[in-house]
């Protein structure tokens, strides 16, 4: 059984694994705004995840929830940046 781990950085909640290979989960529910507003989270999260992690060769399965609305791009970039300078420290 794998056990996973939290990390709450800033409005955004992680949950993440080791896992071969990477893979991204995103629960983001109505809540959170419109179809639009909650697909353009969805790519934001998609790219960083891509930039922040595949790139540099870190092998986890994570979720990402966010825990308010209407993120910027600097607020999940920040996010991202912290929750890879958290696992690879």
């Amino acid at each position: 059984m794998k056990v996973s781990k939290s990390l709450l950085i800033g409005d955004l909640s992680f949950r993440y694994t080791p896992r071969f290979p990477p893979a991204l989960g995103l629960i983001v529910s109505k809540k959170y705004g419109n179809s639009v507003s909650r697909n353009i989270f969805k790519r934001r999260c998609r790219s960083l995840f891509r930039e922040r992690l595949i790139k540099n060769g870190i092998e986890i399965a994570l979720i990402v929830r966010p825990k308010k609305q209407n993120f910027s791009f600097t607020d999940m970039d920040f996010a991202f940046r912290g929750f890879y300078e958290n696992i690879c420290s």
